[in-house]
């Protein structure tokens, strides 16, 4: 029965086979495979057999004694059985073999002479595996029997060392503690009392304080609740102790032996059972806690003086903890936003933030927390009164402990909205003056020097004495150049006096049919050079008070616009009378304007069109909008792209006495 079970447990097992003649080598493999064993490789020399080995991990070697080489088989057997503790069967020519004698190997082996039959091969396994089994078996018993009995001689030595330990830790602790300890019997006589409690009752031993009793106690201390209320015997800390109950931080006031002087102290306390688990003794810890009381009401008074003064504040005011957690907001907080006090503060603010704003916001302050650094970043905060967004500016501060920790952020949100817009304003207004700058240096440069050259022109014809035949062309260009410039040079004064609110209107009675009619005979000629043709219809006379000066002005620079613009096509001029108001429309059938660009047009510096197709500093339409809006009025514009546009200036009628009208 034994054998059958040998032969079960070791039936599949994984064999090395190691011989250096091949013929020996596949006889044994079939016999092998033959008794039901597997074979896991072949190798024929002591180096190869290792390599195998190590390669394969089998559960038996079965190996020739004497292999070629400088490696036998005697010695790559215990290099194997040294790195993998498999099984040895030897394969030798006699079982008298010196060499087998010799063999000491760490695990068990075998040999089988040769020539061997089936049988011999079966049952030199069988014992070395088997054998193999039971000392790996034996040696983890052996191992795990050591251990535990090592385990538990170390865990009594420990338990007596750590029992040691703990009754001379339990009397320094009792005798270091800086809380006094004191224990009462039933009876209420003092039983143990440290050196603590000592100091904190004013006695000079603890020999003199252990002759008293609870009552006499309560005599001494005078005990009161902090209201003043006294405290009699039988509510003193131990006989309620004594009585079953557990205390935890009761704070009473009391006085020393040694000084009238009254101090705070919090009273702790549980009662010691019996076996029946009754009280017994009754253990009170006290502590003075009068530092700690003062340093309390200094601290509430601080928070409360801050507070304060954060309400008080025009910014909004913020604390939160070192790990970045808010944790307080001022009224302006709440007076700003809306929402309601004694929430949580910590992602208040995120509804409130602008979600442009949110991922930058978290990333700035994640990094201040993360390495203690200032933080300060500009974002927005939506302002529920007015129903939009405000610029603030965030900054916040670490406080440090003497260590250098961060102990708390104090941060602040000041509304720099008005900031931000005159700051737009004025980078706005600063690449206004650029262009201006740039265009005016462009359109100044044209006219000066055309009327440069027609002047150097006629000095070099009286120099040689000579008339040009073209001289009146000449002057007349120069003429043209320089009304020109004028006409620039009058536009940046303009502008200067509109923005500086310095412009002034000199009212007069005026007849604007008679302005209106004047100004397009000024324009007769440039009409004319153009190629365009101008028509002007005057159903009223538009009688009322104006400053001549500027309406000729407005009217000249809506008929400017229009020769420039009409491309040398027909232009059409009409005054009339429309509920109280002189109406001037000016409409030509040139290159029109884009719908996106007619409201922009009214603008300063602005333009539908390029400065390369058409020169001038864009001024001419917003000048004309100030005096018309100076003057109570308004301009509008109608345009078709590539079919003209037609201005209309509507002027308030100012009633005054009307002159005779003209013949």
């Amino acid at each position: 029965m034994a054998a059958r079970l040998d032969l079960l447990q070791v039936a599949g097992a994984r064999i090395l086979v190691v011989e250096d003649e091949s013929a020996i080598a596949g006889d044994t493999e079939r016999s092998l495979k033959a008794l039901g064993y597997r074979v896991s490789g072949r190798a024929g020399t002591g180096a190869g057999a290792i390599d195998q080995a190590v390669a394969t991990s089998p559960d038996a070697v079965l190996i020739d004694l004497r292999l070629p080489g400088p490696l036998d088989g005697l010695g790559a057997a215990k290099e194997i059985q040294q790195r993998l503790r498999i099984p040895v069967v030897f394969l030798t020519a006699s079982a008298d073999e010196p060499t087998l004698r010799q063999v000491e190997l760490p695990s068990p082996f075998g040999y089988v002479v040769k020539p061997f039959d089936d049988r011999d091969l079966q049952v030199a396994l069988v014992i070395a595996l088997c054998r193999h089994r039971a000392q790996v078996e034996i040696e983890r018993q052996v191992k795990e029997r050591t251990r535990e009995v090592a385990a538990a001689e170390e865990r009594s030595r420990q338990a007596a060392a750590r029992a040691d330990r703990l009754r001379a830790q339990m009397a320094a602790v009792f005798e270091a503690m800086s809380e006094g300890v004191f224990v009462f019997d039933l009876q209420g006589n003092a039983v143990l009392v440290n050196e603590a409690h000592v100091r904190l009752a004013g006695f000079s031993s603890a020999a003199e304080m252990m002759k008293g009793s609870l009552a006499s106690y309560a005599e001494l201390y005078e005990l009161t609740t902090l209201d003043g209320t006294p405290v009699s015997v039988e509510q003193w800390p131990a006989a309620r102790v004594l009585r079953g109950e557990t205390l935890s931080g009761l704070e009473l006031v009391g006085r020393r032996k040694d000084s009238d002087q009254r101090w705070v102290f919090a009273f702790s306390g549980s009662p010691v059972p019996d076996d029946d688990g009754q009280p017994a003794l009754a253990v009170v810890i006290t502590r003075d806690v009068s530092h700690a009381k003062r340093g309390e009401a200094r601290l509430l008074e601080s928070e409360r003086r801050f507070r304060f003064l954060a309400d008080h504040l025009p910014q909004i005011v913020w604390t939160a903890n070192p790990d970045g957690y808010l944790d307080y907001y001022n009224e302006r907080w709440y007076e700003f936003t809306g929402l309601p006090r004694g929430e949580r503060c910590d992602g208040n603010w995120k509804p409130i933030l602008h979600p442009e704003d949110q991922e930058r916001c978290d990333a700035a302050w994640y990094h201040s927390v993360a390495t203690a650094e200032p933080y300060q970043i500009e974002y927005r905060f939506n302002d529920r009164k007015a129903g939009s967004y405000r610029w603030f500016l965030g900054r916040a501060l670490p406080l440090r402990d003497e260590a250098g920790r961060v102990v708390k952020w104090f941060g602040s949100c000041t509304d720099i909205h008005d900031q931000k817009e005159t700051e737009e304003k004025l980078a706005a207004a600063l690449h206004i003056r650029e262009d201006f700058v740039a265009i005016a240096a462009h359109e100044l440069k044209t006219p000066l020097s055309a009327l440069l050259m027609h002047v150097q022109s006629l000095q070099r014809a009286r120099r040689a004495a000579a008339v040009p035949v073209n001289l009146d062309e000449r002057l007349d260009k120069a003429a043209r150049a320089g009304r020109r410039l004028d006409k620039l040079l009058a536009q940046m004064l303009d502008v200067s006096r509109i923005t500086s609110g310095r412009l002034r209107l000199e009212l007069e009675p005026l007849e604007l049919r008679g302005l209106v009619e004047e100004v397009t005979r000024h324009f007769a000629e440039q009409v004319q050079r153009v190629g365009s043709s101008l028509h002007v219809t005057a159903r009223t006379r538009a009688f009322g008070l104006w400053d001549r000066l500027r309406m000729e002005q407005a009217f000249t620079n809506l008929l400017a616009n229009a020769v420039k613009y009409g491309e040398g096509k027909p232009i059409d001029v009409e005054l009339r009378e429309e509920e109280g108001h002189a109406v001037v429309l000016v409409t030509d059938r040139g290159i029109g304007i884009d719908p996106s660009q007619q409201k922009v047009i009214f603008e300063r510096f602005e333009r539908a069109v390029g400065t390369r197709e058409f020169g001038g500093f864009g001024l001419g339409l917003w000048i004309t909008r100030q005096l018309a809006e100076a003057s109570g009025g308004r301009i509008e514009v109608e345009s078709t792209l590539g079919q003209g546009s037609t201005f209309t200036l509507r002027l308030p009628i100012q009633p005054t006495e009307e002159p005779p009208a003209h013949p």
